[in-house]
């Protein structure tokens, strides 16, 4: 089976978007938990971006390539903030811990899905035709990396909550 290439646009462009990545990574733990929030949220993003170009059937596999690459960048990169954060979760909370062990599940899920998405698109490119199992891990991409923003957010939204209360009964003397 021959695999076709990716054009060397596609490779620029993948330069270009790994480039656009924070220069530094974050060194407070609590700041690198907000970090793999929000490229979930990118990834739940790219992967709906999917969904929508692969109806058009005009619409290159060197741009879905792009697409997927964004998507397994971030997926990196929150592999390595999970590392991050297992080396230093002496300095989390409590809440924080049960953030990521309640969340990680889907992200792991997320980070297999989008391999699958990738190999099914090779497939597809040697192949010429749309991969059925291509369309579903995309999917599953969307649907796990939501499943895991929406985790992360609760936690973040909870203990705002309980912030909050903390701070009106300080006021109130309780």
């Amino acid at each position: 089976m021959k695999l076709v290439q990716p054009s060397a646009l596609v490779l620029i462009a993948c330069a270009l978007a790994s480039q656009a990545q924070p220069a530094q990574a974050a060194t407070d733990p609590r700041r690198v938990i907000h970090d793999i929030e929000y490229r979930t949220g990118i990834v739940r993003d790219r992967a709906d971006g999917l969904t929508v170009i692969d109806r058009d059937p005009r619409i290159s596999i060197e741009s879905r390539t792009l697409r997927l690459a964004e998507i397994s960048d971030q997926m990196n990169a929150i592999d390595r903030d999970l590392r991050f954060l297992d080396a230093h979760k002496e300095n989390l909370a409590v809440w924080e811990v049960q953030a990521i062990g309640q969340s990680a599940p889907w992200l792991v899920e997320t980070a297999h899905d989008t391999d699958a998405a990738i190999d099914a698109l090779k497939i597809e490119s040697a192949h010429l035709a749309m991969a059925p199992d291509y369309q579903a891990d995309v999917e599953r991409i969307f649907a796990d990396s939501t499943k895991a923003q929406h985790v992360l957010r609760d936690f973040f939204n909870l203990q705002s909550a309980r912030q909050k209360e903390h701070r009106a009964t300080s006021n109130l003397g309780y």
